[in-house]
């Protein structure tokens, strides 16, 4: 399935935790006052995440491609056209809950720049309207 961020193609990884399509019904918490009121917290459901990852074996990306990924990931506010097979959503890095971008050398000890491989990807963001 072609996974496309911004004009990043990252369509060697998968999505592990796909977001439900639409917004969701609103967050609602019911508590107890110290007086022994009801009271209840009603408002917008957290926003929907969506994690791509890859694995040991697959998804592996290019130091290139993860340092572009990280700039993108560190800057404010700013938000990307995600394409996931068909369907196209806008998202953020979700830098509230670090690191946004994650992944492993293939082989730790090479250092040989741009062409050094890593595995283990996981990439989170989060969908915004």
């Amino acid at each position: 399935m072609a996974i496309i961020l911004d004009d990043v193609d990252l369509s060697g990884l998968h999505v592990v935790e796909p977001a439900a399509p639409g917004m969701a019904t609103p967050h609602t918490v019911a508590e107890t006052s110290l007086e022994g009121s009801a009271v209840v917290w009603e408002g917008p459901a957290p926003a929907p995440r969506i994690t791509l990852a890859g694995g040991a074996q697959h998804g592996w990306l290019t130091r290139e491609i993860l340092e572009r990924l990280a700039a993108m990931a560190s800057a404010p506010g700013a938000t990307y056209d995600m394409t996931i097979g068909a369907r196209s959503t806008r998202v953020r890095f979700c830098n509230e809950d670090p690191p946004a971008v994650a992944a492993s050398p293939v082989e730790p000890g090479l250092t040989d720049g741009s062409l050094t491989l890593y595995r283990d990807v996981r990439i989170v963001l989060v969908e915004v309207s």
